[in-house]
């Protein structure tokens, strides 16, 4: 095995990786046996001034950072939230509008 093939995968198989997964894995049990389900899609997590800023022309970008502001998110994660809901909000409207 390589030096930097070895050093990859102790990135990812770090103890505290693992602890991570077995924690998030109980909890999901956890909350399917009360019978909780969230909403854990990106654009969930937006507040209501990026969803605001994300629908506007020209502006998604803004919404992109403001986003990783008010959250930390790396720039792929925060884009990837305001795409989604780009998308999610531009689906509802085209059913809206075919309803019609």
């Amino acid at each position: 095995m390589t030096g930097t093939k070895r050093f990859w995968e102790s990135l990812f198989n770090r103890p505290d990786d693992q602890r991570l997964q077995r924690l998030e894995a109980k909890v999901n049990l956890i909350l399917e046996h009360i019978g909780v389900k969230l909403d854990d899609s990106p654009a969930a997590i937006l507040s209501e001034e990026v969803k605001a800023l994300a629908l506007q022309p020209r502006k998604k970008f803004a919404a992109v950072k403001l986003h990783r502001q008010q959250t930390g998110a790396g720039l792929r994660e925060a884009e990837a939230a305001v795409a989604a809901h780009i998308r999610t909000h531009r689906k509802s409207m085209r059913a809206t509008t075919a309803v019609r």
